[in-house]
């Protein structure tokens, strides 16, 4: 799961993206807003990653690595899919 500061900065930023889309009525979802949930999903992937491993380190890969590393890519292809219906669903 997500570290607690990244987990505040990811809440606090789609957040930000809720209060953007119900000002404008709630009524649909531009690609550009899609884009920006996505990026935001991608962004806390890349932070997690970053606090799971040094890009430096010589240390070998683990079972626990490889199995930390399923867990993220995971949440975030399902962060992903969660925004894709979002917005398939705010365009009908």
């Amino acid at each position: 799961a997500l570290s607690s500061a990244a987990s505040d900065v990811y809440k606090r930023q789609l957040w930000a993206c809720v209060v953007d889309w119900r000002q404008k009525g709630g009524e649909y979802m531009t690609i550009k807003e899609l884009d920006q949930r996505l990026t935001l999903v991608l962004e806390d992937f890349s932070s997690e990653m970053r606090s799971e491993y040094d890009d430096y380190s010589n240390e070998p890969v683990t079972g626990g690595d490889i199995a930390q590393l399923s867990r993220q890519t995971f949440y975030a292809l399902d962060e992903f899919r969660k925004e894709i219906i979002k917005y398939l669903e705010s365009n009908r």
